[in-house]
């Protein structure tokens, strides 16, 4: 390298590569979302109103309860006894632990009903905390029947994955607050 000179060895070059550095350090920073005096990325749970609110209005919060699949697969969930089969996976003591959890999780000193899973076991739903939430008497008949209608559908003959998956979907955005 003799006789070669080096960026670092002109000032203006030095300069430039020491511009292009910081350029790509905030170019990275930018789309991690950490840029200085810039406000952190919107979390969902921070765009939810408290879930009392939510609870008045018969829905669950969405940032406790956003709903959870287990299985979108109609062969698997229109098995006769299905539902009852995933529902006995948790001990009496467990789901008795869960549903403290879901009541201390939205606040409430008791139960105001019973603890309900958002996307029902009879269509696919999950056992876990993000899809249990505590539904209140007024909401019981009404989201019922909505379940029995999606089980319903999903076990139409030739129903799809696909097709399950929209009709969860479309479940879960009925009944999310």
């Amino acid at each position: 390298m003799k006789g070669q000179r080096l960026p670092w060895d002109r000032p203006i070059a030095l300069l430039a590569l020491i511009v292009g550095v910081f350029a790509l350090v905030a170019a990275i920073l930018a789309s991690r979302g950490d840029t200085p005096n810039k406000p952190a990325a919107t979390t969902i749970a921070s765009q939810c109103a408290p879930p009392s609110l939510y609870l008045a209005r018969g829905y669950p919060d969405p940032c406790l309860t956003p709903g959870q699949i287990r299985t979108s697969d109609p062969a698997v969930i229109c098995q006769r006894g299905y539902a009852t089969r995933v529902r006995r996976e948790l001990t009496s003591a467990e789901w008795s632990l869960r549903r403290a959890d879901v009541i201390r999780r939205y606040g409430l000193d008791r139960n105001p009903g019973e603890i309900d899973h958002l996307l029902p076991l009879s269509g696919g739903g999950a056992n876990d905390e993000e899809n249990l939430w505590p539904e209140s008497a007024p909401q019981f008949k009404d989201k019922d029947a909505a379940e029995a209608s999606l089980h319903a559908g999903i076990c139409k003959p030739g129903v799809t994955v696909a097709k399950v998956q929209q009709l969860q979907q479309a479940f879960l955005n009925q009944w999310r607050g």
